[in-house]
């Protein structure tokens, strides 16, 4: 495997299970240190062993990116412990709330909102602030559901749309410090947050309908967020990149839900 990020120093959060998990295994094969996080100390011990096992270097910050204090805390690890940042991924998301929109509280609404995007915005700024600078770039993950109808996740949907305008205006603003901000934007991949939609007969009945005949691996964006985050993109900034098996070609709402109205 190339050795992209030999030297570099990355912050995942979430990567404690899923995509982000997959994409920290992804960046320290290919020679980055990692900075971990996770709300659960026993998972993200689990994948800092998985890349001591492989001759990797992490540190841990455990708790919730939405709580005040966790992006400073991810930013000091990566300063204290390697004293460098390189690259940020801001991979959490949160759905507390599934059903139509009619039905939605103002409460898990504004929860929605705000913590799919506040979090990203803030690690960035705490980033920036302690030398994140030329040569830099962030990552921010969204869904292809901010594309298109999702008729029972709008207020995720909806965050996720504000996040890839969020993705746009910070690439603009960091531009001339030499940091580039990209997004991914994935369909619907196989992993335990999706398991509701993504295994059994519902898992087999998206499959059925993809260009490319199966459902997404949290690998497949791996694969992706480590080329927007090398070299190898060192001229792609502002962009939110669709990694869904060609979903979008055939259709908007998920299967079961078209023709539904509530």
């Amino acid at each position: 495997m190339q050795k992209r990020f030999e030297g570099r120093v990355a912050i995942v959060t979430g990567s404690s299970r899923g995509i982000g998990r997959a994409i920290a295994l992804r960046l320290a094969a290919e020679g980055a240190t990692i900075i971990l996080n996770g709300r659960t100390a026993e998972t993200v011990a689990a994948v800092a062993a998985e890349i001591a096992g492989a001759g990797g270097k992490t540190a841990s910050v455990i708790g919730s990116v939405s709580e005040p204090g966790i992006p400073a805390a991810l930013v000091k690890a990566a300063r204290e412990n390697f004293s460098r940042i390189d690259v940020v991924v801001n991979n959490v998301g949160i759905s507390p709330y599934y059903g139509p929109l009619l039905g939605v509280d103002r409460e898990r609404f504004s929860k929605t909102l705000v913590s799919n995007t506040w979090p990203a915005v803030s690690l960035v700024q705490e980033a920036v602030a302690s030398g994140l600078g030329q040569g830099g770039a962030v990552l921010n993950i969204s869904t292809i559901g901010s594309m298109q109808v999702q008729p029972y996740a709008a207020p995720y949907a909806a965050s996720k749309a504000a996040l890839n305008v969020l993705t746009k205006t910070l690439a603009r603003e960091l531009g001339r410090r030499g940091i580039r901000v990209n997004g991914i934007a994935p369909g619907l991949i196989r992993t335990r947050t999706s398991s509701a939609i993504s295994t059994g007969k519902t898992g087999d009945r998206e499959a059925e309908i993809m260009p490319l005949g199966r459902l997404g691996e949290p690998e497949d964006v791996a694969s992706a967020a480590a080329f927007l985050l090398s070299c190898e993109a060192s001229w792609i900034t502002g962009e939110t990149l669709v990694i869904d098996g060609g979903r979008l070609l055939v259709g908007d709402e998920p299967r079961d839900q078209i023709g539904v109205f509530d």
